[in-house]
C-alpha cells in the first residue's frame, strides 16, 4: 500500500521492489547512490513512484551513468 504525503504518493521499499523485480537491499543501495529518489520518515524510507518508474523503464545502470533527466524521453516515467 503506497503512503501519501502532502497529496503525494510515496512507495515502501517493499513496494519498489516488487515492481523493479529486486530485494529490498537492492532498492537501499540504489537509494544511497541517489538513483532513486526518497525520503525517510519514522526510519521508514518511502520512494517517488516516478523515480521507480524511470528506473524501471530505463534501468539503473543506465540512468547512474547518464542521469535520466538529461536524456529520458519515455512519456510516462516522470523523469523530464
Amino acid at each position: 500500500m503506497s503512503h501519501s504525503i502532502d497529496g503525494k504518493e510515496y512507495l515502501t521499499i517493499t513496494e519498489a521492489a516488487e515492481n523493479l523485480g529486486t530485494t529490498a537491499t537492492r532498492i537501499l543501495m540504489l537509494l544511497k547512490k541517489s538513483t532513486l529518489k526518497g525520503r525517510e520518515i519514522d526510519g521508514e524510507w518511502l520512494l517517488e513512484p516516478d523515480s521507480v518508474a524511470c528506473c524501471d523503464a530505463h534501468g539503473s545502470d543506465m540512468k547512474e551513468t547518464k542521469g535520466c533527466v538529461s536524456y529520458c524521453s519515455s512519456d510516462g516515467c516522470g523523469c523530464k
